[in-house]
């Protein structure tokens, strides 16, 4: 499945099918029973060369990302 990272480096997105989890991951249950997603992905970065770890809460949606795309016409391989 491709995901869509943001490049903490040069701060531009990238989408990458290439990733692994970092360890876990893990549906957890909170109070009141609502759902959220624990662990992290690793993934190799095409815009800074290096390796970067992202939480749940910093992968972006690929199809609200895409969206941003057609707008602005970035490509796959980062937006400005």
């Amino acid at each position: 499945m491709e995901l869509c990272f943001v490049c903490p480096i040069k701060g531009r997105f990238f989408y990458s099918a290439l990733w692994e989890v970092n360890e876990m991951l893990a549906v957890r249950e909170g109070q009141g029973g609502s759902r959220y997603l624990e662990g992290s992905v690793r993934v190799s970065c095409p815009l800074c060369n290096g390796e970067h770890v992202f939480g749940p809460d910093e992968l972006l949606c690929p199809l609200s990302v895409r969206e941003q795309d057609r707008e602005h016409g970035a490509n796959s391989k980062g937006g400005e």
